[in-house]
């Protein structure tokens, strides 16, 4: 008798068991409506509309890799939609050819993994959705959209790998109140707008690559933070910032580019831009120059090594009292509005820069008007090899570390006029302040 009870308490416990990880092996596509289900994929297949509608909680649905092709990218059609579901994962999923590869709507806490679009409108069309993850997914598109999420929160993008064989089209596409989200690692390469953000905020977009696009990162948001990104060849702007955006940049963030033309930055109507966080300068590096700021609105920023083409001498000075020699490359400022500025403009620059016929200490914050100009009001730190300027810089210009001597000829008119001045500067910022060579001791 006991051993009967026993054989039906593990007969009824593996009918439990079964029920817990219950697998349904699919042929092609229809509706997948039990809730706690796992679906497999078991081969190839072709549709003429939509594919898979999940229609349940909990449900996974696992491609294994196999091929879900459709009727063609203007025809309407999804390959896997889900509306208004909890905990679904979706894995392994190879989609060819459809309007949409992934519909999701009012999708929560769930994840789609290692799945690939190509060929579609849309990769991953994602609305009113929250808290879930994208992980290793590939799109490749012909002038379509890689990620488009709209109202949607707290999600998490990790890499994920965007590619558009045109040049228009959106990789990472966040629209309204899509906020709080998470992008990370992922690459976009040769969109019109590699990553795009309007009318959102608080979204961390971190160690993120944005390539050969037309645009790098392109924002109409408030309170975005940026850092360890990098933003390679991109046609017109590396960063670029509309509209009002109040963005941070943090940590170190990077913008190269083979154009001299790129501009590394645009901040346009408005925006005010910070790069500075805790107290501890952001830095902006380019191929030409790294730079910094503590906040800055209404100006294009562009680095270069190109002298000629701009015009620059690097070694005339604005005052023939004086000699100079550029020792960094320069940063041009241009406004694009009224009210430009930026604060505590910040070059960085390598003691190999400086000729041999100047010291490290005479190095001062360059201004090119038909020749350098030493901008007085900076701080030189030698240890950490950069000048900041203590102004406010409201004009275009272009700017680089300059060092700049007295000619032995100056007169000694000059030479008091200087020594006038610097007694306004604290003691120990003298010897900083004052770049002419010479040594005053302090009273």
């Amino acid at each position: 008798m006991k051993k009967i009870i026993s054989l039906i308490v593990f007969f009824n416990l593996l009918f439990l068991l079964n029920l817990a990880y219950a697998q349904t092996t699919l042929n092609n596509c229809t509706t997948l409506s039990t809730n706690s289900e796992t679906y497999i994929l078991n081969q190839d297949i072709f549709t003429n509309s939509n594919c898979f509608e999940l229609t349940a909680d909990n449900i996974i649905l696992n491609c294994n890799n196999h091929l879900i092709t459709g009727p063609g990218e203007n025809t309407g059609s999804s390959a896997i939609r889900v509306s208004n579901k909890n905990n679904i994962t979706l894995d392994g999923c190879r989609i060819y050819n459809f309007t949409k590869g992934f519909e999701l709507s009012s999708l929560r806490n769930s994840k789609v993994i290692n799945s690939e679009v190509i060929n579609s409108s849309f990769g991953f069309y994602i609305t009113s959705s929250n808290n879930n993850s994208f992980i290793s997914n590939q799109v490749f598109s012909k002038n379509g959209w890689g990620f488009s999420l709209d109202n949607s929160r707290n999600n998490l993008l990790s890499s994920n790998i965007l590619e558009n064989a045109g040049t228009s089209g959106f990789g990472f596409f966040l629209d309204t109140s899509s906020n709080n989200n998470h992008l990370e690692s992922n690459k976009a390469k040769k969109f019109n707008y590699n990553f795009y953000f309007s009318d959102n905020s608080n979204n961390e977009i971190r160690s993120n690559t944005a390539l050969k696009g037309r645009y790098g990162f392109y924002s109409q948001a408030t309170n975005n933070t940026y850092s360890m990104n990098d933003a390679r060849e991109n046609r017109e702007v590396n960063y670029f910032f509309w509209v009002g955006s109040t963005d941070e940049f943090k940590d170190i963030n990077y913008a190269f580019s083979n154009s001299t033309t790129t501009k590394i930055m645009q901040i346009n109507s408005n925006a005010v831009i910070k790069a500075e966080d805790k107290g501890k300068f952001s830095l902006i590096v380019t191929d030409h120059l790294t730079f910094t700021f503590k906040n800055a609105t209404n100006l294009e920023l562009t680095s270069t090594s190109e002298l000629g083409r701009n015009g620059i001498s690097a070694t005339r000075c604005n005052n023939t009292n004086f000699s100079c020699f550029l020792s960094s490359n320069i940063l041009i400022l241009n406004t694009t509005a009224p009210n430009t500025k930026i604060n505590e403009l910040t070059l960085f620059y390598d003691s190999n820069g400086i000729n041999q016929n100047f010291r490290e200490s005479e190095l001062g914050f360059g201004n090119y008007q038909n020749g350098w100009i030493n901008r007085t009001n900076a701080y030189l730190n030698t240890a950490g090899k950069y000048i900041v300027s203590k102004e406010e810089l409201t004009i275009s210009g272009i700017f680089g570390v300059v060092a700049f001597k007295f000619n032995n000829q100056n007169s000694s008119l000059i030479i008091r006029d200087l020594e006038k001045r610097i007694q306004k500067f604290p003691c120990k910022e003298r010897r900083q302040r004052f770049l002419i060579g010479r040594k005053f001791d302090c009273i």
